[in-house]
């Protein structure tokens, strides 16, 4: 991550609570080391709040701008729109530069501070509302038009906060996960139409239509609830703590999902160790048989997760089912989506069952770049999709919501011996970044498909052996529960207690 240079003196008069709130009013955004500028570096919240900063310093959000596939396709999108593209991809990828005009589409971020880089906390903090009338014709808060208060009050979850001498506090529904409200603080850059009319991301969609957004049954959960979860910890510390008596506890910042750093970023491996935690539970296999002709047949359960799977950007993630089949020898015979972590991923496999978005063009072809996608005869979309839905809501109020089960079938060989099962998946296929190294926007001698993840979900991993099942089912992960969030937590602050230092 970029360094940050903080002016010293001013950082000590705001931190002190001379902050001099006559020099400027909250709503002026005055250039030269206002108390309001200083506010917007996340190196100033790191002096009271430094876990947080610690954690949203090694979080997706603090790398949002820097990520070079993302800066790789929005260069290739406005040279191949002619600038069309506009502020579409960086308008959440670095609001705060887009907020104060310091970039157009993205393509000089180079020459914008590092502060004003990324989701940073001031952006989140200082929302004070949707822009409504900016809502696509789906209904939906998509492409980000939350509004600033621009001031230097930062809004949370807590209802009694004590003032700080370093900025004004407030209390907001949006910040709050206990709400509904606080998913439109997420959703509007989680859910993205594109200038053709193609709802490209579709996770607050999802979520809104889902079990988890109901609050009368029991099953509510935010976005907050699964990403941000909340632990006992100082929400600051500082000789003035601004904590409360009706504490709701701190909430993690690594808001870990399933994309992780391409180039080396603070934190690295307690951030894998995050979403290896935050996919241990997304989905299920609940049941696997085995029949004499050798037809495997997975029950995958995706109750546990609040939107479709995987979801973002699913037009450039590949998930998919591993089987694996062996003969009485122990010699693999049948191989279905089996491959190294170097390897792409075949589309030869008839049996190959994948989970992700494919979007179209005008002509009904398939494309590979987003702003390619519209919606045609063949697709109206503008996109298909297979990945694993929702769990929706129970008929009946009140009802605890049903299972959501996916059914898979693959044909292995006659009377296999043992079978091995495991559901996969990367953020971003090796097809993309060959595509966008063979159009020049990467290096050729990228190293990046090499620090792409593969990981394993740890309760879809089963095993069916001939000689130990013989009812020719299982239903138990052959997988170890992980110790989350321990391991994470233990991997950021060893001297935790219960982390053995």
């Amino acid at each position: 991550m970029h360094s940050r240079v903080v002016a010293t003196a001013l950082l000590a008069a705001l931190l002190t609570g001379c902050a001099h709130d006559g020099d400027a009013a909250d709503g002026d955004m005055v250039v030269g080391g206002s108390p309001l500028e200083i506010l917007h570096d996340p190196e100033t919240c790191r002096s009271c709040h430094p876990k947080h900063v610690r954690e949203w310093s090694a979080s997706m959000h603090a790398y949002a701008a820097e990520d070079p596939v993302f800066a790789a396709m929005n260069r290739r999108g406005q040279e191949e729109t002619g600038g069309e593209l506009g502020d579409f991809c960086i308008s959440c990828h670095a609001p705060m530069a887009v907020a104060l005009g310091l970039t157009q589409d993205g393509l000089n971020l180079d020459e914008v501070p590092p502060k004003y880089e990324g989701v940073t906390c001031y952006f989140c903090h200082n929302v004070e509302s949707v822009a409504t009338e900016h809502d696509n014709p789906l209904k939906v808060p998509a492409n980000n038009p939350l509004r600033l208060a621009h001031d230097k009050t930062m809004r949370g979850g807590v209802t009694d906060a004590r003032r700080p001498g370093a900025h004004a506090v407030a209390y907001s529904p949006m910040h709050d996960g206990d709400l509904p409200a606080s998913a439109q603080l997420c959703g509007p850059c989680h859910d993205i139409v594109t200038a053709a009319g193609v709802h490209l991301e579709r996770t607050f969609q999802e979520w809104k239509d889902s079990v988890f957004s109901r609050t009368d049954g029991g099953s509510f959960n935010s976005c907050v609830g699964c990403h941000m979860p909340s632990r006992d910890d100082l929400i600051a510390e500082t000789h003035e703590v601004a904590v409360t008596a009706r504490r709701r506890g701190f909430h993690g910042h690594l808001m870990p999902g399933v994309d992780a750093a391409l180039t080396p970023f603070p934190d690295h491996e307690a951030h894998l160790s995050a979403i290896e935690c935050e996919l241990a539970e997304a989905v299920q296999v609940t049941q696997m048989t085995v029949q004499p002709n050798g037809q495997v047949t997975l029950e995958i359960e995706t109750s546990r997760t609040g939107h479709g799977w995987p979801s973002g950007s699913a037009q450039d993630r590949r998930a998919w089912v591993e089987v694996r089949a062996y003969d009485a020898a122990g010699r693999l015979r049948v191989s279905i989506g089996a491959i190294d972590n170097d390897k792409p991923l075949p589309r030869s496999d008839p049996q190959l069952f994948v989970m992700r978005d494919f979007i179209y063009g005008a002509d009904g072809e398939e494309v590979h770049m987003f702003w390619d996608a519209s919606p045609s005869a063949a697709y109206p979309a503008g996109y298909r999709s297979t990945t694993l839905p929702i769990t929706l809501p129970s008929a009946q109020r009140g009802d605890v919501p049903p299972p959501h089960h996916v059914e898979a079938q693959f044909m292995t060989f006659m009377d296999p011996a043992r079978v091995e099962v495991a559901i996969k998946i990367r953020p971003i296929g090796f097809d993309l970044v060959d595509d966008l190294i063979a159009s020049g926007h990467l290096p050729q001698d990228t190293d990046l498909k090499s620090r792409i993840q593969t990981h394993t979900l740890n309760l879809t991993k089963m095993v069916w052996d001939r000689t130990t099942d013989s009812s020719r089912t299982v239903e138990v992960p052959a997988a170890e529960p992980l110790d989350c969030p321990n391991r994470w937590l233990c991997q950021l602050y060893p001297g935790r207690p219960g982390c053995g230092g």
